[in-house]
């Protein structure tokens, strides 16, 4: 028996680095949006070891693998004896800032509660998530959040999610360890008391996203590939409401009115980029109880 569960992509509306831990990671502060473009995940037991299936090439098969190591949290926490074989049928790009391998991760441990008939409290599997990797626990709640920390603190929100999505992937892939090694935290102009949370509450309009949210990593990112800077202004010439880097890039995403006709500019950015068009997601792939 094989079980299939969708994995999507998220962008990040706002991101703050707020501090620097002991330990070296950042904390940071965003909203996190999950959105319809999405990757397929598909699990089956198998007798011994893991197997790893994916249409893409470029993506790892063995521990390097968010899939892999899921499995690894779910098996150690539950004394599994069996083997997993995965499939992967990828969408969302690499190393784009649209958390797909983090998504891939949670979709493999929902999966698995699903796979073996688990009664498993939801605190229960976030905290096998965080196991996995910083942004994995949001992808358990999915929809609308909160993240803060490492990724870990994840609040469900309500949020304005009357818009569309046009997102734009440069073929640049990013390495999120250098971004932040390049990152001046001293450089952030912002008050402490600055807090995306209270910003949440207040949002009723699309329009106002732009006086609210920032990216913090952008600086960093956008002055080492000013292609992205053009293309945020590309987007905002052709009437995008907020524009932003998602995540630490390099995807540069515009939020639209609902009503307005994106697949021309879509074919005219796809000529050099990759580009998607996506809303955001409402329903909660929800497997476990509370």
């Amino acid at each position: 028996m094989t079980k299939e569960i969708p994995s999507y992509a998220k962008i990040n509306i706002g991101l703050r680095v707020v501090g620097r831990r002991p330990d070296g990671f950042h904390t940071l502060e965003s909203v996190f949006q999950e959105i319809s473009l999405s990757d397929r995940i598909g699990i089956a037991r198998r007798e011994r070891g893991v197997t790893i299936r994916c249409n893409w090439p470029q993506v790892p098969r063995d521990e390097r693998n968010t899939c892999f190591r899921a499995y690894q949290v779910f098996r150690e926490a539950f004394r599994l004896t069996e083997g997993i074989a995965i499939e992967i049928e990828k969408n969302i790009p690499l190393g784009a800032g649209l958390g797909g391998g983090s998504s891939n991760a949670a979709a493999v441990l929902k999966g698995l509660v699903q796979l073996y008939e688990i009664d498993l409290p939801v605190g229960q599997l976030l905290r096998l998530a965080a196991r996995v990797g910083s942004d994995v626990p949001f992808f358990i709640l999915g929809k609308t959040a909160l993240v803060k920390g490492r990724g870990e603190v994840v609040i469900p929100c309500q949020f304005f999610t009357a818009y569309r999505v046009l997102l734009v992937y440069p073929n640049l892939p990013v390495n999120t360890a250098e971004v932040f090694k390049n990152f001046d935290i001293r450089l952030t102009h912002y008050k402490a008391d600055i807090k995306f949370e209270t910003f949440v509450k207040e949002v009723c309009s699309l329009s106002q996203f732009k006086a609210f949210f920032f990216n913090d990593l952008e600086k960093v990112v956008l002055a080492r590939y000013p292609r992205l800077q053009v293309l945020k202004e590309r987007l905002t010439e052709a009437g995008a409401e907020f524009v932003s880097m998602s995540g630490s890039g390099s995807t540069i995403y515009g939020l639209f009115e609902q009503g307005v006709e994106l697949e021309v500019l879509g074919r005219e950015l796809g000529e050099e980029n990759q580009v998607f068009i996506a809303e955001p997601v409402h329903s909660n792939w929800g497997v476990a109880k509370r």
